[in-house]
């Protein structure tokens, strides 16, 4: 759901867990990014460790994101002058 630093919220369907990614991980070319499905280890009723980060369907450097299926742009048409080369650079 949401990544600060090294600390990650993983949403399942009991709770919500904040997580840190376990040391194997860090040295892992894929780091998890929001969007992730994730293996994670409960330490207690709040926090957890991730242990795997499971296969991508799509990947988005900027923002950091994965697993997006659809992406709606909306932009003015006239008032404030619509900026095209930004919408082209998304």
């Amino acid at each position: 759901m949401k990544n600060v630093s090294n600390t990650y919220w993983v949403k399942t369907e009991e709770a919500i867990y904040e997580c840190t990614a376990r040391g194997k991980l860090k040295q892992e070319v894929i780091k998890p990014v929001v969007g992730d499905n994730v293996e994670i280890e409960s330490i207690n009723k709040t926090q957890g460790v991730i242990n795997e980060v499971l296969n991508r369907s799509s990947f988005m450097k900027r923002p950091k994101v994965s697993n997006i299926t659809q992406i709606i742009f909306v932009i003015s048409s006239k008032m404030p002058k619509p900026n095209l080369l930004m919408l082209d650079k998304w």
